[in-house]
């Protein structure tokens, strides 16, 4: 607990919505003042917050585990997506959007995503399955095409500040919003769809 409002609780989830708030106006500015392109920090301070105050739910409601798990399916589609799309990537499904991802980047992405969701079903990270072994691999392609989603929902918004990366804070990986772009749809996307495909993993805490 933060500031004592029960775990799995509204007014918990509203606690932490809070808390990760005041931390995006704390770090939102230093990521504006990199840039040199100003910005919305109460926007930026939103767009952080969600996906931080659903990762402490996971935590809460599916342990370290979880955790880990829903944050690996969350990113490794990025590093899949980059090395086939270079590799053998031919066509580009969203030019205006999003002009360096190629269809079959994506789709080694949602590869990648499904491949690593039954792994982590298969490692009990994600609790017991309801659906045997079609349980992983239906969370992993959906946290993967979240995260997509995510990752070119950033990029319109980038694209109508006229902007390539949020900052430079993180050299050629941008910015913090470019960095957790994929959390902003996988985690409350996860959150969702965690209790159809599986039953009470890892204790809370744990």
């Amino acid at each position: 607990e933060l500031l004592g409002a029960p775990a799995g609780t509204p007014m918990r989830v509203l606690e932490l919505l809070g808390v990760c708030f005041v931390a995006g106006l704390v770090t939102a500015p230093l990521a504006l003042l990199v840039s040199g392109q100003p910005r919305s920090i109460v926007l930026s301070a939103l767009w952080v917050a969600f996906p931080m105050a659903g990762l402490s739910l996971v935590r809460e409601g599916h342990g370290g585990e979880g955790l880990m798990a829903l944050l690996l399916l969350s990113k490794i589609g990025d590093i899949a997506g980059y090395y086939v799309g270079n590799a053998i990537g031919r066509t580009h499904p969203f030019p205006r959007l999003s002009p360096g991802k190629t269809t079959e980047g994506c789709l080694g992405s949602l590869l990648a995503g499904v491949a690593l969701g039954h792994l982590c079903q298969s490692l009990g990270w994600l609790g017991e399955p309801t659906l045997g072994p079609m349980s992983g691999l239906l969370f992993g392609g959906a946290i993967n095409l979240a995260s997509q989603a995510g990752d070119l929902l950033e990029s319109c918004a980038k694209r109508a500040a006229g902007v390539k990366d949020s900052s430079g804070a993180f050299g050629p990986s941008g910015g913090t919003l470019d960095v957790v772009d994929s959390l902003l749809l996988s985690v409350p996307l996860g959150l969702a769809v965690w209790p159809l495909l599986f039953q009470a993993g890892s204790s809370p805490g744990v």
